[in-house]
Order: C-alpha cells, then structure tokens, then sequence
C-alpha cells in the first residue's frame, strides 16, 4: 500500500496514461461524428416507425380526408370539428368539405 502522494505519483506511468487519453479523444471524436453524420437520417424515421408502431398498438383505420370551411376557404385537420378560424362547425359543410372545387388558388387565403 502506499503511504505517501510522492510515491504514489512516481508510481504512475505517464506514457500509458497519454496513450490511453489520446486514444479515448479520438474514439469520442470519431463517435460524435458518426453520430452527427447519421443522426438526420435516424431522426427522419423517427415519425414513421412511430407511425407504424402507433397502427400496431391501435389498429384502428386512420381518421378521414381533410376538411375546407366554406367561409374562409381554410384546410381543416379531419379530426377537428371547428374550423381553426373559428368560423363554424364540420358539420355545417357536410356538403362541401371533400368538394376539391371548393379551394379556389385565385381566392385571398389569409
């Protein structure tokens, strides 16, 4: 056992230590830029691959096509019932939300 931080320390080699401490910076190094080189491509499956774990856990069929109120010519998500706008119900439209004329690509769409 040693007693005393002189001894202790003369004790301790120096060349391993630096060839363990470069070699430890350079695999960190070339693994942060592994990471970075791939990590556009696992985050880009992210949303599909929960997609597809979301229909196996809840197989039920996805909700229907998108909506257009007839007021403000805004797209809707299926699953609201409100115009975001706040213009009125999806049921008010029955009629005209899967209409693909309703969109008029001249009208002003603020």
């Amino acid at each position: 056992m040693i007693q005393d931080v002189g001894s202790y320390l003369g004790n301790i080699d120096i060349g391993l230590a630096l060839v363990v401490t470069v070699v430890g910076a350079g695999l960190a190094i070339l693994g942060l830029w592994f990471l970075e080189s791939v990590a556009d491509d696992v985050l880009g499956l992210l949303p599909r691959i929960g997609g597809r774990l979301g229909r196996m856990v809840d197989p039920r069929e996805p909700p229907g096509p998108s909506w257009v109120c007839l007021d403000c010519r805004s797209l809707n998500e299926s699953t609201t019932i409100w115009c975001y706008r706040g213009c009125g119900s999806r049921l008010r439209y029955r009629d005209g939300f899967t209409d693909p004329t309703i969109l008029d690509p001249t009208a002003d769409g603020d």
